[in-house]
């Protein structure tokens, strides 16, 4: 035991020998084990637009011109969505394993693995300690957060993540060898936001790095903070600001968002007003913090509803319990003198969830995917705490005990609930049962049912879905169609003039 502790020690400069390695493959078969449940999938929500109907797949053609606005453009005229290398990607799946759910259930999983590596990589480069790496990846592998990232073949996040993951190892090693600026981190950042455009905080993250631990070794991460370091650590971000801007120029003149409002309103947005979106911020930033810390917490959907007020308890119960987990987490990692990494790892989690608040274009307001990059630095966190409260005197065992019963639970958690997203008709019947008013779920959940003939069921999805939103013309159209083929002519023909009187409000169900 005590070889083995010593095998785990910090020790950032030396090559993992035999036993260090077998540990770590250990981790990647328990991870492939855990995932291998979601091979027996068949696509889900997107995959069927994306991959099943999507004709364009298997066209090679698109490599001389897929970053040409005038190509982009007539593809996708009225989306906010700009990810080339994505659609690579699934281009290239295709071309190995064709339309076949398995084969591209099975790619996901080795993308996966491939992040469980990065992070062990990148952990231990921060930390020091192989340890604290091994657990950081183990974590993060079984983490059940991490459910629709691994079975949901079209989820952008785990290839984001690994291209983002991978410019930050260039990043550190760059810093280590005292060199201010990555080569290979600037191409890795400027490809990771083509495939993603949550990405886009990395320059956020490289100058945190530069502030608390650039330029430390493992195990010496406690430093003061100056005006001159400061400066070092904005010139060290300036390059990856520019790649960030030119993303931005290039996007906007490839899906021309300057001409969406000739289009008509903007499709992807719910036009909430800005106080909305700032009230309800704290709620869905704890909202996926517990789906982060809580293994029971995952899973299709969560009842989150949109904020209208300040002076309200939605508001100010979230906020407070934030402040608290804030200062209580400040109070007891300030005089620590791994602090700096402890800081590091925590603003890591609320960097990197920073893209997903963006909530007057989102679906739901809260995802777990959302939290796959994000997750990294609570693994961290956790791994760091578990190790250093296993060096007390007398609390190895229960440390060691509390560490197994946490990846137990974070297994049996990622194993059932990668079931949910087996078939569409399974993941939005749990959907409904975690969120039963989610109009989102509801609306698929009524043509599931249209589908199958049974209008009367779907006349109640549907009334529940008007009377949630009385202001949306879509939502009254198909409940005239509902009652139209129940034979309920009256009210057919006056869910029909609502339809076309209604004005679009901005869905809000506020609270």
């Amino acid at each position: 035991m005590r070889d083995l502790a010593e095998r785990l020690s910090p020790a950032t400069d030396r090559n993992l020998d035999r036993a260090q390695i077998t540990l770590l493959i250990t981790i990647l078969v328990a991870v492939l084990t855990l995932c291998s449940r979601s091979l027996w999938n068949g696509f889900a929500r997107d995959d069927f637009k994306l991959i099943v109907h999507n004709q364009s797949l298997g066209n090679w053609a698109f490599l001389s011109n897929w970053l040409s606005p005038t190509w982009w453009s007539s593809r996708a005229p009225r989306t906010v969505f700009f990810r080339p290398v994505e659609h690579l990607w699934f281009e290239l799946n295709f071309a190995l394993v064709g339309r076949s759910a398995i084969g591209w259930h099975a790619l996901k999983i080795l993308l996966h693995l491939g992040v469980v590596l990065l992070v062990f990589r990148i952990a231990r480069l921060l930390s020091g300690s192989i340890g604290a790496a091994l657990l950081t990846a183990l974590l993060f592998g079984l983490l059940p957060a991490h459910d629709d990232s691994v079975a949901w073949v079209t989820s952008p996040e785990p290839l984001a993540a690994a291209l983002e993951l991978a410019a930050f190892c260039f990043v550190i090693r760059s810093a280590q060898d005292g060199r201010p600026v990555s080569v290979g981190g600037l191409v890795f950042f400027a490809i990771s936001v083509l495939a993603f455009e949550g990405t886009i905080v990395f320059p956020l993250l490289v100058f945190l790095y530069s502030m608390l631990l650039d330029g430390e070794r493992s195990g010496s991460i406690e430093h003061g903070l100056s005006s001159r370091r400061l400066m070092h650590a904005t010139l060290v971000c300036v390059p990856y600001l520019i790649i960030a801007a030119l993303y931005f120029w290039f996007r906007i003149a490839v899906l021309k968002t300057s001409e969406l409002p000739l289009l008509g309103p903007d499709p992807h947005r719910l036009h909430h007003s800005l106080s909305q979106v700032l009230a309800t911020i704290p709620t869905v930033v704890l909202s996926h913090l517990s789906i982060a810390v809580l293994p029971w917490a995952s899973g299709p959907a969560h009842q989150v509803y949109w904020v209208d007020r300040f002076a309200s308890a939605a508001f100010l119960r979230p906020l407070a319990i934030l402040v608290l987990c804030v200062s209580s987490f400040l109070f007891g990692v300030w005089r620590s003198p791994r602090r700096n990494l402890y800081l590091f790892a925590a603003s890591w989690f609320f960097i990197c969830l920073g893209p997903m608040l963006n909530l007057d274009y989102v679906e739901e307001l809260v995802e777990d995917r959302w939290t796959y990059l994000s997750s990294f630095g609570w693994c961290l966190l956790l791994a760091e705490a578990l190790l250093c409260l296993g060096q007390k005197r007398g609390l190895r065992v229960p440390a060691a005990a509390l560490a197994t019963a946490i990846v137990v639970s974070y297994g049996v958690a990622m194993w059932q609930a990668e079931y949910y997203w087996r078939s569409d008709d399974i993941f939005v019947a749990r959907g409904l049962e975690m969120f039963p008013d989610s109009p989102k779920l509801l609306i698929v959940h009524a043509q599931q049912l249209e589908s199958r003939g049974d209008w009367k069921s779907a006349e109640q999805d549907l009334l529940k879905l008007v009377r949630l939103r009385p202001d949306s013309r879509l939502y009254h159209f198909q409940l005239s169609l509902a009652e139209q083929h129940l034979g309920n002519r009256a009210a057919a023909d006056s869910e029909r003039a609502k339809s076309r009187t209604v004005k679009d409000g901005p869905n809000s169900d506020g609270r």
